[in-house]
């Protein structure tokens, strides 16, 4: 959709279809579940560094 802007050119300005929305949230699924399951093992890894630090004994 080209409209003009406060400059006075043309621009063209895009909106997200049902479909579109569809694949957003179906991506934002994904990544929460990716950042989850990060979290998760960067977690343990915290607990185990501050229980074992990997630096101690050398």
């Amino acid at each position: 959709n080209w409209e003009k802007s406060e400059s006075g050119r043309r621009r063209k300005y895009y909106r997200i279809t049902p479909q579109g929305r569809e694949q957003l949230a179906a991506e934002r699924r994904q990544w929460q579940a990716v950042d989850a399951a990060l979290r998760n093992v960067w977690s343990l890894l915290a607990v185990r560094m501050a229980h074992d630090p990997p630096w101690e004994g050398c």
